[in-house]
């Protein structure tokens, strides 16, 4: 590590330096400024949306999606630690209700329905947005739990430019970030690429296991275990090109092309000798999008097609004796997306916004498991009509209706739709008052109908009802800004899908629950200059009750009326930056309260993981700068308090870690 990051600084003085951040575009498409007053906008009424702010973005440069949502969003991730599978729960609901879309091209894999956010590196997004609950219909149908918007930006004002990335951390954990724009006022190039590696080889106490008992206190001495098959081996490219073609259409092609060898850990209850039961995973991803943006004096036309390849490889493999590692499971998989919208948006003379698309989908997966010789290979077609008004009923009123209707290879589903408000309570203080009521549905994904064994072709779509009040207001001056944010919620989903242990020795998905989930989410930013003195506070909090309203027959189910398995109800997170001049600090702060592992949600039952609080300082200096050129070294402590946690059952977390990052720009 020390000669890493010795050869690190003797490679910035050979380097010809340049200032470059998450920047937004500057033509055409309004930018977010986070700073500023909640904005009465008639397009948006009814509508709960976070943006998350491009200085947390640019703090968390080298981490990946998974940590930055976590740490300053609503969402919950669970994860088994750094490089491992990540997946989101939004308002409480299953990792696949979140949808996930890159320059609006949904991501979601066809087979599981779910994101691996351990797996996009925030290096490669310039802008991160989320639509609440019913908000997401906007984008696409089955966000449940809301959309998580991905998308890239092109700076038409920077003629040249290059970010190179260095972070250097703890469990041989190297990870190389660099980018290279340019281009015109007219035509713009960004190449950006990525390589992260880690042994991930971290020691934790083994709670599970017992090394001897003490003989002066006669109590048992939990051994120092290590963290072992977490290695991983990622990296990517991603290439964005932009031609404004004139001053009414621009155009932009990007490609994004990744790969990631991971190991993955036995859990630490495992007794069996260290030669079996050793899994990797090998991920292997190709994503494309062409947009063609027509701007009108009063309305919008935008083309998007796209397209993308995933391949999933799985091993499971034992040692025996005499033959070597034998594969007990090797599953390959490959799914394909091609993804095609025509969007419209009209602003009418009264006040009047119309917006109407039509998307047509369509998805292939072909997956073999050789050792027991199962699979499948199915395919599914998706259209989608929508239509959306916006209307401002009186200066303080806006009104916003939206519908979606379906096809799923020719079979129709339910309208879904949404109606929201805005009303204007006070100008001085910017308070806004919103609300809206909405239907959704989520289809049952491909490995839900066609896994072998244990799919189900009877699944029912999960139909979920949303109502939603908020409050959000707005103070500030030159000097100060202050945004807060309120809002209530409740969903009752039906037809809920759950896998579980059948008779037949496998577990199968079925349609057994009914789920209410309800909740507050509030936020806060406030920003502070005083000269050379900036400061910046943000913080989430979130009540979510998750509960399981189905009776069972079964005797002994002990589920009705509680919470889910992994969802806190409480979590909050604070982000806290001090600047001043070269100088930088960041706090970060998370907590989550308990979580149960069983669905009777008994405290006294060995498997649940208690509350607990993370803590995270960031110090920067910014040791040249000259004209536009920077450089800039952090240090970070994670863990700062040495915590001992699990986010998942048996996956010990790393303890207080350390780690640099060198940021040049040229």
């Amino acid at each position: 590590m020390k000669k890493l990051l010795i050869l690190s600084i003797l490679y910035l003085y050979s380097m010809i330096l340049f200032g470059q951040g998450i920047r937004d575009s500057i033509y055409v498409i309004p930018t977010v400024d986070v700073n500023a007053k909640y904005i009465f906008d008639v397009e948006e009424a009814g509508m709960v949306k976070t943006h998350v702010d491009s200085a947390v973005m640019c703090q968390k440069i080298q981490s990946s999606l998974s940590t930055l949502l976590s740490e300053n969003t609503p969402v919950f991730i669970k994860t088994k630690g750094k490089g491992a599978l990540a997946t989101a729960s939004f308002r409480g609901t299953a990792a696949s209700h979140t949808q996930v879309r890159w320059n609006g091209l949904n991501i979601n894999s066809p087979m599981t329905g779910m994101v691996d956010f351990s797996l996009i590196p925030v290096f490669f997004v310039d802008a991160v947005s989320l639509e609440h609950g019913g908000s997401s219909i906007a984008s696409q149908s089955g966000g449940l739990g809301g959309v998580v918007n991905l998308d890239n930006e092109p700076t038409w004002d920077d003629p040249f430019e290059i970010q190179y990335v260095q972070f250097v951390g703890d469990f041989h954990t190297y990870q190389e970030y660099g980018s290279l724009s340019f281009g015109t006022k007219n035509f713009q190039s960004k190449t950006r690429l990525y390589h992260n590696k880690s042994k991930n080889d971290y020691q934790f106490l083994n709670r599970q296991n017992y090394d001897y008992i003490d003989p002066n206190t006669g109590e048992f001495v939990h051994p120092v275990d290590t963290y072992k098959n977490g290695q991983y081996l990622m990296y990517g490219l991603m290439q964005e090109f932009y031609w404004r073609v004139n001053e009414n259409n621009v155009i932009s092609a990007c490609y994004w092309g990744q790969n990631a060898d991971r190991g993955i850990p036995k859990v630490i209850s495992n007794e069996g000798p260290e030669d079996t039961n050793i899994n990797n995973q090998i991920d292997n991803v190709s994503r494309g999008v062409i947009q063609w943006k027509h701007y009108g004096k009063s309305s919008t036309l935008e083309f998007c097609s796209g397209g993308s390849k995933k391949d999933l490889d799985y091993t499971l493999q034992n040692q025996v004796n005499g033959e070597g590692l034998i594969c007990a499971i090797n599953s390959k998989s490959t799914s394909y997306q091609f993804q095609n919208s025509l969007n419209y948006t009209k602003e009418f003379l009264n006040s009047l916004h119309f917006t109407g698309s039509i998307d047509y989908n369509r998805s292939w997966v072909d997956t073999h498991e050789s050792v027991k010789m199962t699979g499948y290979k199915k395919s599914r077609e998706q259209i989608s009509l929508y239509a959306s008004l916006s209307k401002s009923i009186t200066e303080r009123l806006n009104m916003k209706v939206q519908l979606r209707n379906e096809w799923y290879d020719r079979d129709y589903t339910k309208p879904i739709w949404f109606a929201g408000f805005d009303y204007k309570i006070s100008d001085n203080y910017g308070l806004i008052l919103q609300g809206n009521v909405s239907k959704n549905y989520h289809t049952p994904t491909l490995n839900d109908l066609y896994w072998q064994p244990g799919g189900n072709v009877d699944l029912q779509p999960e139909d979920g009802n949303t109502a939603e009040l908020g409050l959000k207001g707005s103070i500030g001056n030159k000097y100060h800004s202050l945004n807060w944010s309120v809002t209530g919620y409740y969903s009752d989903i039906d037809n809920w899908i759950i896998w579980i242990p059948s008779f037949k020795g496998y577990w199968e998905p079925r349609n057994v629950k009914n789920v209410i989930s309800k909740g507050v989410e509030s936020q806060i930013l406030w920003n502070r200059d005083w000269g050379n003195w900036k400061m910046k506070v943000k913080a989430n909090y979130s009540y979510t009750r998750s509960i399981n309203m189905e009776k069972s027959d079964v005797w002994g189910d002990e589920s009705y009326k509680k919470q889910l398995v992994y969802i806190p109800v409480h979590s909050a997170n604070v982000w806290f930056r001090l600047d001043y001049r070269w100088l930088n600090f960041t706090y970060q702060y998370n907590y989550f309260s308990e979580r149960f592992t069983t669905t009777s949600n008994k405290l006294n039952e060995r498997h649940w993981l208690y509350p607990y609080h993370m803590n995270e300082l960031d110090c920067g200096v910014r040791f040249y700068q000259k004209n536009d050129r920077s450089a800039q070294v952090r240090f970070s402590v994670m863990n700062l308090f040495d915590e001992v946690y699990h986010s998942i059952l048996f996956s010990p977390m790393p303890r207080r870690n350390y780690g640099v990052t060198l940021i040049f720009n040229i």
